[in-house]
């Protein structure tokens, strides 16, 4: 896979690997970590701390960017198939 990323264009390859980190970063800054009572988890013995959390929501923010991506691509495709 490593290999079939650097036969093609590598101007649109680090274009997209820019565009991956960039969503990255902005579900990271969007994301607080301070929105979840950690008492609970921490009387349960589970080691959850804010940045844990922070991670978290962070990878949930990146996911439904990701997906909202997908999705309007998909229906973009489509849009532009039926005016052809």
């Amino acid at each position: 896979v490593v290999k079939g990323l650097f036969e093609g264009d590598i101007k649109k390859t680090l274009i997209s690997v820019g565009a991956f980190v960039a969503i990255l970063f902005i579900a990271y800054a969007m994301s607080s970590g301070t929105d979840l009572d950690l008492t609970p988890f921490n009387n349960k013995g589970m080691d959850v701390t804010e940045a844990t959390s922070k991670y978290v929501g962070a990878g949930l923010y990146a996911f439904y960017f990701l997906a909202a991506i997908a999705i309007l691509s998909m229906v973009y495709a489509n849009v532009k198939k039926l005016i052809n």
